[in-house]
């Protein structure tokens, strides 16, 4: 029974630390500007720039990237609330890596690997989603 109850514990402080449940001091993608993945590469946000959507924080490297966000959030946020996309395709909510990450007809993959970024471009994006 108490490996039961300890393995609750767990799965939900997994769960909070998901990026559906990151706050300010928490952000999403590690803290990392989201529209900067679209820009060049990708920039650790700063603090005092932060935007919520759909009760997620993000941060940005400079205000007019926080702005540009603002204007179109569903643009900017990544594939499967930002969760390792071969990993979630196989039914896993793994967190992903920010520096490892794919951009694929406008839209910005994750993963929590560089292996699983691997999978993925071998059996192909299309019809993963």
């Amino acid at each position: 029974m108490k490996a039961y109850i300890a393995y609750f514990f767990v799965v939900i402080a997994l769960l909070l630390q998901s990026p559906a449940h990151a706050g300010a001091d928490n952000p999403a993608l590690g803290g990392y500007d989201p529209v900067s993945y679209f820009k060049a590469f990708p920039e650790k946000g700063k603090r005092r720039l932060v935007a919520t959507h759909a009760g997620t924080a993000y941060w940005f490297s400079v205000e007019s990237n926080l702005e540009e966000f603002s204007s179109n959030p569903e643009r900017f946020i990544p594939q499967y609330s930002g969760l390792c996309a071969t990993n979630y395709r196989e039914g896993f909510r793994r967190p992903a890596n920010p520096l490892i990450y794919l951009l694929v007809d406008g839209k910005l993959y994750m993963f929590s690997s560089l292996s699983a970024l691997q999978r993925w471009q071998v059996e192909g994006v299309s019809g993963q989603e």
